[in-house]
């Protein structure tokens, strides 16, 4: 399938949630080329000659991808909760809730959006095009 290079600001995360033992749908935003910069930037730092990986920075910058979860994800209290504001069960705190208690969902959010690409070790069979 070829990588479609328009801008998808409606993207999915399927997570498999150790705690709750359940499947949770994250949706995010496509992190920009700036993103991506900025991420590497703060998240991997060098301090007294020696690299740092900074794992606040990366919650942090998780969290400025996070638009929302699927309806039926989350409780708080036994109450399901929705991240959309005409919703009647709509929980305005709820991304600070996600933050505070499924960070582990939030560094895996990190990880896949921002290394959306590794190397492959060879080349993958494919026909090369003709020259007519």
């Amino acid at each position: 399938m070829p990588r479609d290079l328009a801008r998808n600001d409606n993207n999915d995360l399927l997570v498999n949630d150790l705690v709750s033992n359940d499947t949770i749908m994250l949706y995010y935003r496509q992190p920009s080329a700036e993103d991506h910069i900025t991420y590497h930037a703060r998240v991997n730092k060098v301090v007294d000659g020696k690299m740092q990986y900074d794992e606040r920075a990366r919650l942090d910058l998780a969290m400025d991808l996070l638009t929302g979860f699927r309806k039926g994800a989350l409780t708080v209290g036994g109450k399901e909760i929705s991240c959309d504001p005409q919703d009647p069960d709509y929980q305005e705190n709820w991304r600070e809730l996600i933050r505070d208690t499924a960070a582990d969902w939030l560094m895996l959010l990190a990880t896949v959006a921002y290394s959306g690409a590794r190397r492959e070790k060879k080349e993958p069979p494919f026909e090369k095009p003709s020259n007519n």
